[in-house]
């Protein structure tokens, strides 16, 4: 219900200004909302929108974890298209 809203919200906002603080509000609510996939896609945009923000090490450690978390398939697609690249 809330983190629906909340990730429509940030949506909106990063629709109108592209920001750390909005981008890291979207991965939160991606996050907290369980869409772990879209939550390491959000926290990696945060990453290359601003590679030494200051949530860098909190960003990495929990995109680590997340990855940890999805299933196999998941991971071996994304290693195979990390390398097409």
């Amino acid at each position: 219900g809330q983190y629906a809203q909340a990730i429509e919200l940030f949506r909106q906002l990063i629709l109108l200004r592209r920001c750390v603080t909005h981008l890291l509000g979207y991965g939160l609510a991606m996050d907290y909302a369980g869409k772990t996939q879209a939550a390491v896609k959000a926290y990696e945009k945060v990453l290359a929108f601003k590679p030494n923000t200051r949530h860098q090490a909190f960003l990495q450690e929990r995109i680590a974890l997340l990855r940890q978390s999805l299933p196999t398939s998941n991971r071996s697609a994304r290693r195979v298209l990390s390398r097409v690249k």
